[in-house]
């Protein structure tokens, strides 16, 4: 399931190339004022991060709180029976999102960090623990899988061209988002796996001292 997510992902920020390069949408790089990566790192990756700013990179993030913080509204506002494990869930939630946060900022090159943001942000949303402790159960949190293809959408339209595919134009883009989609796909799956196993062996000693 991941594995078919990173694809629709790869194939969302390939489709926004050849948009961007055929001239139906709107480049919105500005030369000049991005963020520039270190180039002794990956010197293949300095064209692609000029076209990467900050608000590429911030605005997913954003909008997979938003849907975390509206999905969770009824959690947090309306009497249950099962609240406290409600709010369990929910701040797991939370805590994998600053988790993979953490996972995107760990480099200086925008156009990786981007990749680790949309390959994260849609698995968050896809993935996102759901239990009947959750106010609304599983029939209103499947408005993540809507507010996952508005994420997508949001990309071709509008999100950096991340193309994989030798669009007229991006040829000297292509290896780093090979690169970026490569480290995207394996780097959130790794740090929930991980987050994972932390939480289940923390679980374990706590019960094995008591």
């Amino acid at each position: 399931m991941v594995q078919s997510l990173s694809i629709v992902v790869v194939a969302a920020c390939t489709l926004a190339g050849g948009l961007r390069e055929n001239g139906t949408v709107p480049v919105n790089a500005t030369n000049g004022t991005c963020l520039t990566g270190t180039s002794s790192n990956f010197p293949e990756c300095h064209v692609l991060d000029d076209t990467v700013t900050p608000p590429h990179v911030l605005a997913p993030w954003a909008f997979v709180l938003a849907v975390m913080l509206f999905l969770g509204m009824p959690t947090l506002l309306l009497p249950s029976k099962s609240k406290e494990k409600g709010m369990r869930t929910l701040a797991g939630n939370l805590f994998k999102y600053l988790c993979l946060i953490l996972c995107s900022s760990m480099t200086d090159h925008p156009g990786i960090s981007f990749a680790i943001t949309i390959h994260s942000c849609a698995l968050l949303l896809v993935h996102m623990d759901v239990s009947d402790s959750l106010v609304g159960g599983p029939g209103w949190w499947s408005l993540r899988y809507p507010a996952a293809v508005g994420l997508l959408a949001w990309e071709i339209t509008m999100g950096p061209p991340m193309s994989i595919v030798h669009w007229p134009g991006t040829a000297n883009t292509v290896t780093c988002a090979y690169l970026g989609h490569l480290i995207g796909s394996i780097i959130p799956g790794v740090a929930l796996d991980s987050l994972r196993l932390i939480i289940t062996f923390a679980r374990y000693v706590h019960v094995h001292d008591d």
